[in-house]
């Protein structure tokens, strides 16, 4: 049941509502027309962002459309990327890597997988590509390998590009995380892989990644792939759900990681359903914290709850966490709310739920900035955008 109910967060409606920022003050629309944007980072006067992308055309490859079971029919193209955006408004934005893989499936459901998140570090792009590859896509969510697709080894991994003379080119793969669950299996459920979020830790050497399906989270350090810890179920009113993690940041305060959970959907009589309330944010305590390249024993433990399915969070310069809902009151509406957690435990909401704005329609990215933060809206929508909100 893993597999699908993790997918089920893709499965958004194809007319958004979008956010009208024009009758907000606070509220700037960076980018336009994004195809399926998903995670973000800013380093300097530019963000960054993952573009899913919207899979293929029928007959655009020799096998490029196949049956996932049991969701049915998708097509492979390669229409997914890395945009970067000007944050003082010149010269607006500029998909700056093209031609990543992307799958999409336009009915019964909008559902599509790709691109998911991009880091920043130095002179290097960093960037995942959920799901993973796979030579039995029969008995698994993943895309067929053998099939003589262009880049389908990209899937389940990180990737790295350099920049160079103005421009990032020379992809490579830094990272297998499809392959490590393939290998070791960390939870112990049945094989599922889907990168979706990485970030930096104490040092430009360290990145940690959290993969989604396999409800794991692993460090990267100077190219060596090792397991941090693997989550565990939750409690949805006595059903137990998958935790799904999908956002980690690292707290140079306390040298902790810190981590956000989707949580997975019921089956229902009607289809699935979110369970408004059981989404959290947990710490990922180090004994020897993370600051150092041993992390001794690890224990997790809850920080933040009372949330309804999570997408994304951060930490301000002051300490206070901003955290991203993708639904605040639960699968299947995408009324995407922005919640400030102070350090005193006080909380209030921004954007969305009873903060008298919004809501964000399903966002998928969340960063934040030093007098604000930025929002990708529309994560699946072939015109998806950013937004910036001011605090």
């Amino acid at each position: 049941m893993r597999a699908l109910t993790l997918l089920a967060f893709l499965y958004l409606q194809c007319f958004a509502q979008y956010y009208d920022c024009e009758r907000d003050s606070k509220c700037s629309v960076l980018a336009t027309g994004l195809k399926a944007p998903r995670g973000l980072d800013v380093q300097g006067d530019f963000a960054y962002v993952a573009e899913t992308g919207v899979g293929g055309r029928r007959g655009e490859y020799p096998n490029g459309c196949f049956q996932i079971n049991p969701l049915g029919e998708f097509c492979y193209g390669l229409t997914g990327g890395i945009s970067r955006i000007n944050l003082r408004g010149a010269r607006g934005q500029t998909r700056i890597v093209d031609g990543l893989p992307s799958v999409a499936q336009w009915t019964p459901f909008q559902v599509q997988t790709g691109a998911s998140d991009v880091l920043v570090v130095g002179n290097d792009l960093y960037f995942t590509i959920g799901w993973s590859s796979c030579d039995k896509p029969e008995t698994v969510e993943c895309i067929p390998e053998d099939q003589g697709l262009p880049k389908a080894t990209y899937w389940g991994t990180v990737l790295r590009t350099p920049l160079r003379g103005g421009h990032y080119s020379g992809v490579s793969i830094v990272a297998d995380i499809a392959g490590y669950e393939n290998q070791h299996n960390p939870d112990g459920a049945d094989l599922n892989s889907n990168p979706q979020f990485i970030t930096r830790g104490a040092s430009a050497n360290t990145l940690f990644v959290i993969d989604a399906a396999g409800n794991a989270l692993y460090r990267l350090e100077r190219g060596q792939l090792s397991l941090v810890t693997v989550f565990a179920d939750v409690d949805a009113g006595g059903t137990m759900v998958d935790f799904v993690p999908d956002a980690v940041r690292f707290n140079p305060r306390d040298g902790q990681l810190y981590v956000s959970g989707l949580t997975g959907f019921l089956f229902t009589a009607n289809g699935l359903a979110g369970v408004p309330g059981i989404a959290k944010i947990v710490r990922v305590r180090s004994e020897r914290t993370f600051r150092g390249p041993s992390c001794g024993r690890v224990t997790i433990e809850d920080y933040a709850t009372g949330f309804t399915n999570l997408i994304g969070f951060d930490f301000t310069s002051n300490g206070d966490l901003l955290v991203l809902e993708l639904s605040h009151t639960g699968f299947p509406n995408y009324d995407g709310a922005v919640w400030k957690v102070s350090r005193d435990g006080t909380r209030e909401a921004l954007v969305g739920a009873d903060s008298g704005r919004g809501p964000i329609y399903a966002p998928t990215g969340f960063v934040a900035l030093p007098n604000g933060f930025l929002v990708s809206e529309g994560g699946v929508n072939p015109d998806g955008r950013v937004l910036r909100f001011n605090l």
